[in-house]
């Protein structure tokens, strides 16, 4: 947990060029953990999610839509360039809050993403972005290089989401 109380836009671009050992370390930390350029995040005060807002709410129940993608990787095969195409293909305003890829601990050959929206109808409008179909053309290419058969898909509705207070 950090907290910060300045301008965060200085604060953030100075923490994204200094070269002090403890920035550098902590820019590449934020950078393998959230996959954020620190330099970067300011660029605009704009409000992607307000996830305490009613406007998350319906019905007493938010909005948020999930993804689970399970793969399997062909033997000696990695995720390494894919996910670089894939961040890549990313567009600011698509309603994807978080991407998370991980590997089985007992079979490290199977690999889960979790993608989570703002909402399906978001998520739905994404994939169908003829200017992200377009960028992931080499994504795909990866995709039949590395994976073992076509990826799994089931799509979730998130019922609560929270974080350690701590």
């Amino acid at each position: 947990m950090v907290y910060l109380e300045a301008d965060l836009a200085a604060a953030f671009t100075l923490l994204g060029t200094s070269a002090e050992p403890f920035d550098r370390w902590f820019r590449d930390h934020v950078r393998r953990v959230h996959g954020v350029e620190l330099g970067q995040l300011w660029a605009s005060t704009e409000l992607v999610l307000d996830s305490t807002s009613t406007a998350c709410e319906k019905k007493g129940t938010r909005d948020m839509w999930a993804q689970l993608i399970e793969m399997r990787l062909k033997a000696g095969s990695d995720t390494a360039e894919l996910t670089k195409e894939i961040r890549a293909a990313e567009q600011s305003g698509s309603g994807l809050i978080r991407s998370l890829i991980m590997h089985d601990q007992s079979d490290p050959n199977c690999v889960y993403t979790l993608v989570m929206f703002e909402s399906e109808e978001k998520a739905r409008a994404r994939e169908q972005d003829p200017r992200r179909q377009e960028q992931l053309q080499r994504a795909r290419t990866i995709m039949g290089e590395i994976f073992d058969g076509p990826p799994e898909f089931t799509d979730l509705i998130v019922d609560d989401e929270w974080t350690d207070a701590g």
